[in-house]
């Protein structure tokens, strides 16, 4: 039905930003580490920017998903 697509789009999108975030956030911890709190700060601001850009994708897929079951 529509509430377990949703539920299972939720739970997918939230699985997606997280692995997404992850690896943006290996590799900016080694050049944070060696970095200003304004750095912090963008690093701050780029992690959720890339959150967001994560959400939009897994978005789109999951719409994908949902048009090709309902046909």
């Amino acid at each position: 039905g529509f509430l377990g697509g949703a539920l299972i789009g939720i739970v997918g999108l939230i699985v997606v930003a997280g692995v997404c975030v992850r690896r943006d956030d290996r590799k900016a911890s080694a050049k944070a580490a060696r970095n200003t709190e304004q750095a912090r700060l963008r690093n701050v601001e780029r992690k959720v920017e890339t959150l967001l850009e994560c959400f939009r994708r897994a978005g789109k897929a999951i719409v994908k998903l949902d048009g090709e079951e309902e046909e």
